[in-house]
């Protein structure tokens, strides 16, 4: 199975970005109240990267099991395991041992024998189904090559009637030039990659939550990048030359969204990350000519793990430079991924029209026409 947008190389970008902060400086730190920072470890204040405050709206009784999705040195896993107390467990994930190890030496000179931390995926968490009371995540889902299924594995561990709080970055990509797109630390630094608000809250549904519900917005503009070391000095300077400077305060908005999984004698459908009947082999791509300008490709109901972005791959390389193509797709994943890879890949996007349950992509390819 080939992923749609290559995970491993997103990966390694994420990796070595923030294997190369030395003095983060807690930018994230901002968004938490002086009772929240008070008696934290200056390692976890110092290291806050996140992008809200999403202890603010999260639903962590006492003995509640809390995963922290991405946790980072852990100021998020020691605000939910002060908040659950003894009785409780935080569990926090993350995929740089590095941060790893700083959330633990956090956890110990905070004193909370309640935390434990793991290494791995989003896309693949370590834990049986049902095996958390909540699930928290502060700027890292749009890190994932395959948000879909990241989204999926925090609904899988939740148990029926759990609870999920997530901050994270929302923006439309249209509104992003491709210099900013394209730049390899505009991933990592969220300013590429990251979902449109509608289509965050339909992937939260497709994945089985209900009662979702919007409960803090935020600007995120340019100078809010420069505070974060994950945006290179290179990168900014390509932000302020090339986004028009009434634009700059707003380029993305940060949101924090609340659901939950529903309980356990709720009348229910099998929820996977995308319909089982999406999933059998496709008919090859459809290929038409359209005024010997426009080739149209037809994903269909496939989703992003049927080598929808192998074929696309394939596809853009062997029209002619320049050529205007259409790309239409119904299943959710896809929809959410192909504009990135479109983008990624160098070509430009056009248009994007979506009519019912349709997505319609116009993509010019890369380069001048022959």
């Amino acid at each position: 199975m080939t992923d749609l947008m290559h995970k491993a190389e997103i990966q390694q970008l994420v990796r070595d970005a923030y294997r190369a902060l030395e003095s983060p400086r807690g930018p994230g730190a901002g968004y938490y109240g002086a009772d929240q920072l008070a008696d934290l470890p200056s390692g976890a204040v110092g290291w806050a990267l996140g992008v809200g405050n999403p202890m603010a709206h999260a639903v962590l009784p006492p003995g509640s099991r809390v995963l922290d999705v991405g946790c980072g040195a852990g100021i998020d896993v020691l605000l939910a395991a002060r908040r659950v107390g003894p009785d409780g467990h935080v569990i926090g994930l993350d995929l740089l041992p590095e941060m790893g190890a700083r959330a633990r030496a956090n956890a110990r000179e905070a004193g909370y024998a309640n935390v434990e931390i793991v290494e791995g995926e989003m896309e693949a968490i370590p834990l049986p189904d049902d095996a958390v009371d909540a699930v928290i995540s502060n700027g890292v889902i749009n890190l994932s090559a395959r948000k879909m299924r990241a989204l999926f594995e925090c609904a899988r561990v939740l148990r029926p009637g759990g609870h999920l709080c997530l901050t994270d970055v929302t923006l439309d990509e249209r509104n992003l030039p491709p210099e900013v797109l394209l730049h390899p630390a505009a991933w990592s630094g969220c300013a590429a990659g990251a979902m449109a608000e509608p289509a965050l809250l339909r992937a939260l549904g497709r994945v089985g939550l209900v009662d979702i519900e919007i409960r803090e917005r935020h600007p995120f503009g340019v100078e809010d990048c420069a505070r974060f070391p994950l945006f290179t000095t290179e990168l900014l300077d390509v932000m302020r030359a090339t986004i028009p400077v009434h634009r700059q305060p707003t380029i993305a908005t940060v949101v924090t969204v609340t659901a939950r999984q529903p309980p356990q004698d709720a009348a229910r459908t099998e929820v996977v990350a995308s319909s089982p009947v999406r999933n059998i082999p496709a008919p090859a791509p459809v290929l038409t000519d359209m005024e010997n300008t426009i080739r149209e490709f037809s994903a269909g109901d496939r989703a992003c793990g049927d080598d929808v972005g192998r074929d696309l791959r394939a596809w853009w390389a062997s029209v002619p430079p320049g050529t205007r193509t259409v790309v239409t797709m119904r299943d959710p994943s896809t929809k959410a991924d192909v504009p990135s890879l479109a983008r990624m890949l160098g070509h430009n996007i056009e248009d994007m029209t979506e009519t019912g349950d349709t997505l319609r992509v116009t993509v010019r390819t890369k380069g001048d026409p022959t």
